[in-house]
């Protein structure tokens, strides 16, 4: 029997992660293999998209800057890619199921649990590694201004609200599908979810294998997952840099960091306006 670790590392090797490539970050080469247009028309679930169009679809792809001879030879090839190996999202996903240190959560957990998150333990490997990187920054763990608990706290609030926003509607399919399926024990209905939430979110190697069903969802939570965490490291760096700068100019008295929050829709790689609240004297 294979052990966690080897379960982990042969699903991450697995080809299914390309399904999460975009169309132009496939690696195309031109072998003996390679299809041409003349030899494969259009398939119609892709044609459907375009209601038919294919001049329109013929568009698209100019403004994206994919050839319409690659086109036709990715959605016709059985080739197997392997660009995504590649790709940022694709390492973060790797570290976020394979990395062995352990993040202590259960405060930013007890928090959570205030605003009632649904399906939180699918998240937790998301908050584990965001967390890992709060801890690792020296500059927040030796700052008086915002202590790492309220940054890992409030950080790890704003990527269950964007995880939830990404991943809730296939959450409820799939658990839909187990109670359709007669897959759920329980006599009451919190049971019967408790055992879906059990069987499904258990451990680091169930919430993969979950994912591994949804490339794209895994590719689109690491990308928010990683460039939030990153995003509020430098807002909050930043604040420790010109704290003096601030002090001098704002005439009120404060002391540390008690809470933040993002305002507004996050864009360009989760950046967003964070609202910071301080503690005054």
């Amino acid at each position: 029997m294979l052990s966690t670790i080897e379960t982990v590392e042969n699903l991450l090797n697995e080809s299914l992660w390309s399904e999460a490539l975009y169309l132009g970050e496939y690696h195309i080469e031109k072998n003996d293999n390679y299809i041409t247009s003349e030899e494969k028309t259009i398939p119609n679930e892709w044609l459907s998209r375009y209601e038919g169009n294919e001049e329109l679809l013929r568009k698209r792809l100019h403004i994206e800057g994919i050839p319409f001879e690659h086109f036709i030879h990715i959605v016709n090839s059985k080739q197997n890619y392997d660009t995504h190996t590649q790709m940022r999202w694709f390492h973060f996903l790797r570290k976020t199921f394979t990395f062995e240190n352990s993040v202590n959560i259960e405060e930013e957990m007890s928090y959570l649990n205030t605003k009632d998150v649904p399906f939180i333990e699918f998240m937790i490997p998301f908050f584990e590694i965001s967390k890992a990187m709060i801890l690792n920054n020296s500059k927040i763990n030796t700052s008086t201004i915002i202590s790492s608990t309220i940054c890992s706290q409030h950080l790890i609030a704003m990527i269950a609200e964007a995880i939830t926003s990404m991943a809730l509607k296939t959450l409820i399919f799939e658990l839909n599908k187990s109670r359709l399926n007669k897959e759920l024990i329980g006599e009451t209905p919190e049971e019967r979810y408790e055992f879906f939430i059990h069987s499904k979110f258990g451990s680091k190697q169930n919430i993969l294998v979950f994912l591994s069903q949804y490339p794209v969802l895994a590719r689109l939570i690491c990308e928010f997952t990683e460039h939030c965490t990153l995003n509020v490291i430098q807002t909050v760096e930043r604040l420790i840099e010109d704290m003096d700068k601030i002090k001098d100019s704002i005439p009120s008295d404060f002391d540390f960091v008690t809470s933040f929050e993002a305002l507004g829709d996050s864009h360009k790689g989760s950046q967003t306006v964070i609202k910071l609240v301080h503690h005054h004297f």
